[in-house]
C-alpha cells in the first residue's frame, strides 16, 4: 500500500504518491511516465495522441436536412459519433491544426486508471497553464475519470483563443491529478460505454 496514511481521507497524491501507486500497481499508466520530466509535484502530464475527430456538420446537413436535435434523454453517443463523425486529415508529421473556435475530439497516448475500483484511487484530467493562456481548452467539463475505469482518455478541444493551434501527436497536452477515494465503491465501471475505450467515439472505429 501507500506509504502515506490514506484510509478513509480524500487528498490529492504528490508526485512521489502517484509513482509509488505505479510501482505497485495500484494504478496504471501506460506507457510509463518519466520522473521527474513528466512531473509536477502533485500531476503528472499527459501526451496527446493520433487521432483527430470533428463533427462532420455535411453529413448532419445530408441525412437530416439541417440541424439534429439531441435529446439528452435518451441519445447514444458512441452511436451518434460513428454516424457523425469524421477523422480530420493530418500533415506529413501527424499534425493537425486547430482553428480558433474550432471544436476537435482527440485522445491520450496513455492508458490510465485500474479496472479494480477497489483501488481506492481516482482522477481528474486538467488543462496545463501555459496552452489555457492560448485559450486552448483540453476538456469540455468532463474531467473526471473515475475508480475503476482503464483506458485512453478522450480530449475535447476547443480553442477559444485568436490563433491556429497546431495540435501534433507527442506533445505534453494536460495533466493527470490522482486522488484517493473516501472508500472502495459499491459499483464499477463495467458495461459503462467509454470503458477500456481507445478512440474518441468510446471504441476504435474507421
Amino acid at each position: 500500500m501507500l506509504s502515506v496514511n490514506l484510509r478513509g481521507l480524500v487528498m490529492i497524491l504528490s508526485d512521489r504518491d502517484i509513482l509509488q501507486a505505479l510501482e505497485e500497481k495500484h494504478y496504471f499508466i501506460d506507457p510509463m511516465p518519466s520522473h521527474p520530466k513528466d512531473f509536477d509535484t502533485t500531476s503528472v502530464n499527459l501526451h496527446l495522441g493520433n487521432e483527430f475527430r470533428i463533427w462532420d456538420h455535411e453529413v448532419v446537413k445530408k441525412g437530416f436536412g439541417g440541424q439534429i436535435c439531441i435529446d439528452l434523454a435518451s441519445f447514444d453517443f458512441r452511436t451518434l459519433a460513428t454516424n457523425y463523425t469524421k477523422l480530420l486529415p493530418t500533415a506529413s508529421d501527424g499534425s493537425v491544426i486547430l482553428e480558433p473556435k474550432q471544436f476537435i475530439l482527440s485522445i491520450t497516448q496513455e492508458k490510465v486508471g485500474n479496472t479494480d475500483p477497489s483501488c481506492c484511487l481516482a482522477a481528474r484530467v486538467e488543462g496545463k497553464s501555459s496552452l489555457a493562456r492560448l485559450g486552448l481548452q483540453v476538456h469540455m467539463t468532463a474531467p473526471i475519470i473515475h475508480a475503476g475505469f482503464f483506458g485512453n482518455i478522450t480530449l475535447e478541444m476547443y480553442n477559444a483563443g485568436p490563433f491556429n493551434i497546431k495540435l501534433q501527436p507527442g506533445v505534453s497536452i494536460c495533466q493527470l491529478i490522482v486522488e484517493k477515494v473516501s472508500s472502495a465503491p459499491a459499483c464499477s465501471m463495467n458495461g459503462k460505454q467509454f470503458q477500456e475505450q481507445t478512440s474518441p467515439v468510446g471504441a476504435s472505429i474507421g
